[in-house]
């Protein structure tokens, strides 16, 4: 409740008191003490503690590792956590391997389709896309994309795969690509319902330049429009990240295009 309601350190406390009153030794306390440690990472990395909470999650994967062995699927999401705070970190390497560890479970115990499936190829796609490697990062993005497309009620794993993929394809010039898959990204995302957020306005920055690089000035206009809404509405007028558009904003009213290539954090 008190994750749910902010208040951090009070969370943090009482997930560390129910950790404490588990029993170290009982395989039935297990799963309950690897779950304690992920949320414990996910507090830790709000608080901004990116070490901690990595260290939390790697916990974690040691305890479901031994206690149901790395073929299972408690021990896969916990692996993709662990994937993600490493990422987060730069550490590309520790976090391929939990990557892959992880998708390789999910692919030999769960049916060929499963979103699960299309949640690891989402997270290895960042990783490729955040080393410098855009070819992979294409290759597992799209295979994201499509295994997404193709479930039920996925709406919100298209809108993060066709964004993503966005912000690869404008990186590498594919600015055409870039455009598809940001209107892709953003149509999903109404319809999840996903509220505005910094995902929505750098999707509209790639979707803006994208159609100025094409020479679509207008429609490249209304997105930079709506994007800087959007970075008031999450970060405030005068946040660095408002400021930083609304002088792009100004540069392209003076007619000149904006030679600062999209990046996705």
């Amino acid at each position: 409740m008190n994750e749910r309601l902010g208040d951090l350190d009070v969370a943090r406390r009482y997930l560390d008191l129910a950790f404490d009153r588990c029993d170290a030794d009982s395989d039935a306390d297990a799963t309950v003490r690897a779950n304690l440690l992920q949320r414990l990472a996910g507090v830790a990395w709000k608080q901004h503690e990116e070490p901690v909470a990595a260290s939390y999650a790697g916990l974690a994967v040691d305890l479901l590792s031994t206690m149901l062995g790395e073929r299972h699927l408690l021990t896969a999401a916990a692996q993709l956590l662990h994937s993600r705070l490493r990422l987060a970190r730069d550490d590309f390497a520790g976090a391929q391997e939990q990557l892959e560890a992880a998708l390789a479970t999910r692919q030999a115990l769960l049916a060929p389709g499963d979103p699960q499936i299309a949640e690891a190829h989402l997270v290895l796609g960042d990783l490729y896309a955040r080393s410098g490697n855009a070819g992979l990062a294409l290759g597992e993005l799209r295979t994201a994309l499509a295994l997404y497309d193709a479930a039920p009620h996925q709406r919100r794993g298209v809108a993060q795969s066709a964004a993503r993929l966005a912000a690869v394809l404008a990186q590498v010039g594919d600015m055409e690509g870039a455009v598809h898959h940001a209107r892709t990204a953003l149509e999903a995302r109404a319809a999840a319902n996903i509220g505005d957020d910094a995902e929505a306005a750098e999707v509209l920055r790639i979707l803006g330049r994208g159609c100025i690089a094409l020479g679509d000035l207008t429609s490249g206009r209304a997105a930079f429009g709506r994007a800087l809404e959007v970075l008031i509405t999450v970060y405030g007028p005068e946040a660095p990240e408002t400021r930083e558009l609304r002088e792009q904003i100004a540069q392209l009213a003076a007619g000149k295009l904006l030679a600062v290539p999209p990046t996705w954090n």
